[in-house]
């Protein structure tokens, strides 16, 4: 016996009864075989729309992360471990996008992308604003245990950044960026 799920109703068949099951094609296939065919694993719609949500908020993040990343690499800027980190934390960000995107087909879902919204700033000041800024990203993105582990390390670089008087002291701002962020400038 095989039971799949036809239209939100399973059906237990004898596999024969579907030659075409086999092919597993979505819907967007071969419309007349079976209208609206697609395989759900016992997926929810609103569970659905969070996934599509959270994808949107990782591609944000990313987006924000790049942003970073490139004014701290800047000729005027230069300092290059803000760049480093900011542009891994992109890539992370985006690999948990696309992880949610693998879910999300898994499942049978349907991936739904809105649009991602421009950085509030393009001028990130410096390395604690940047960092402030890539706190609060990260409490909106919970990606488990990564987020924690992200959200501490922030934490920690922020604290050290205040402790040093880097916003308003630019030896202070190269210094971690070199000894801390492992920056080659």
């Amino acid at each position: 016996m095989f039971s799949i799920l036809l239209q939100n109703k399973f059906v237990s068949e004898p596999i024969h009864r579907f030659p075409l099951c086999m092919n597993w094609s979505n819907s967007s296939s071969d419309p007349q075989l079976f209208p609206g065919f697609h395989i759900r694993q016992n997926y929810a719609r609103d569970c659905e729309a969070l996934i599509n949500r959270m994808i949107n908020l990782e591609l944000n993040a990313g987006y924000n992360y790049t942003s970073m990343a490139f004014y701290f690499k800047r000729d005027d800027v230069a300092l290059n471990g803000f760049a480093k980190f900011f542009k891994k934390n992109s890539e992370e960000e985006r690999e948990h996008a696309e992880k949610f995107m693998e879910l999300q087909n898994k499942r049978g879902g349907r991936i739904v992308l809105q649009d991602v919204k421009k950085p509030e700033r393009d001028e990130w000041d410096n390395g604690l604003v940047a960092m402030q800024s890539a706190l609060q990203l990260e409490k909106t993105t919970h990606y488990l245990n990564e987020q924690v582990e992200a959200i501490k390390k922030l934490g920690d670089h922020i604290t050290n950044l205040s402790k040093m008087d880097a916003g308003n002291n630019k030896m202070a701002e190269y210094l971690f960026d070199k000894h801390t962020l492992d920056g080659d400038s």
